[in-house]
């Protein structure tokens, strides 16, 4: 899987920290946040499901 670097433009989707595992999920094309919860920059996108 290809892994994402936060404060980068991302596709709507679900994302998991490689660090800790936590999921944040984009509503449309955006910035990926750093993790809510280790402040961790790294993603691996895990769902290409977008929310409604």
């Amino acid at each position: 899987m290809n892994k994402c670097q936060s404060e980068t433009m991302q596709d709507c989707g679900t994302y998991s920290c490689c660090n800790c595992g936590t999921n944040v999920s984009l509503d449309s094309t955006e910035l990926l946040p750093e993790c809510p919860k280790c402040g961790n920059d790294t993603f691996v996108k895990i769902s290409d499901v977008c929310r409604d």
